[in-house]
């Protein structure tokens, strides 16, 4: 049987390209790659060692790739990173941002082209996004991540019902400043303050609150009576665009009382007075003898009383 030129050839381009499948691997596949990805055997002193040293030079090289890269979070819930990652090409394009990644415990990182563009970043503050505040800071490879202790965050706050002789910008800046520290107004309200006409639902703020306790959801207005008479007491209702995790216990933000260690152990030795001797020693006291009740019989509660009646004279009943 003659075979023709068509059937031969794709016999062989068949043969051929099984051939190849076998001996193709993923990278290959993908296209030629300039990633190493061999490793290197470093001996240890004795096989049974679990402690590992970086060299210092390594630690430098380090250092070096990472000078202008700086880590950020969120004092609670984080957002989204296609969220972040919007708002910050946004923000810090003009200081040299280039890229960002984050890791499994939900820590941003972000690459600048040079440590002042970074620099910049880290003296503006944190960065709002929707009324979230974006922390940031130098980040130090040797060291590790280290987040700092937030007795204060920055927070959209509404004041409801402000009073039309407060609406002006020291009027609401004294308010605000029962909550923290008052930063800034939103164009709305600023636009109501500088005219002092307009409608005035409320007046939205961004202030600096502190962790002293409990977020304050309303506060009271005292309005001075020209004529002499009371005060008139006007209550402002507040409302926080957005809240951080807080713990009641430390005064901080970014962790819950519920999941506080400190907190936890502060209420189970709550209300246990210590008993201490002239000498200033811890006195430990014993537990109070108390007779097992006696089960399965009819008369288990009368043995039962006699043997307390005995106990509370300082007797013991024999066994």
């Amino acid at each position: 049987m003659k075979m023709n030129f068509f059937s031969t050839t794709t016999t062989a381009l068949s043969t051929q390209l099984r051939f190849d499948q076998k001996e193709m691997n993923f990278a290959k596949a993908v296209g030629k790659s300039t990633t190493t990805t061999a490793l290197s055997f470093f001996p240890l002193a004795n096989k049974e060692q679990s402690c590992i040293r970086i060299p210092k030079e390594l630690a430098t090289e380090v250092m070096k790739t990472h000078s202008s890269t700086l880590f950020g979070y969120f004092l609670g819930p984080r957002l989204h990173f296609s969220i972040v990652e919007r708002y910050v090409k946004v923000a810090w394009g003009k200081f040299g941002f280039t890229e960002l990644m984050m890791d499994n415990n939900g820590i941003y990182f972000f690459k600048f082209n040079d440590i002042g563009g970074s620099n910049q970043v880290v003296e503006a503050g944190p960065l709002m996004i929707r009324g979230v505040p974006l922390f940031v800071e130098h980040w130090d490879p040797v060291k590790g991540l280290t987040k700092p202790v937030h007795t204060s965050c920055p927070l959209w706050v509404k004041l409801h019902n402000v009073p039309l002789v407060a609406f002006n910008k020291e009027g609401i800046s004294r308010i605000a400043s029962a909550l923290g520290i008052p930063k800034q107004m939103d164009a709305c309200t600023a636009s109501m303050c500088d005219k002092a006409w307009g409608r005035p639902g409320f007046a939205k703020v961004l202030i600096e609150t502190w962790a002293v306790g409990e977020l304050k959801r309303e506060l009271q207005v005292l309005i001075p009576d020209l004529n002499g008479t009371d005060d008139v007491r006007v209550t402002i209702k507040v409302e926080y665009l957005w809240e951080p995790s807080q713990c009641s216990h430390c005064l901080v933000f970014g962790h819950k009382t519920s999941t506080c260690a400190k907190a936890v152990i502060a209420q189970k030795s709550k209300g246990k007075p210590k008993m201490v001797d002239e000498q200033g020693f811890t006195l430990v006291q014993r537990k109070e003898w108390r007779p097992k009740a006696v089960v399965g019989s009819t008369s288990g509660t009368k043995v039962d009383n006699d043997l307390r009646k005995e106990a509370s004279h300082g007797k013991r009943c024999p066994l």
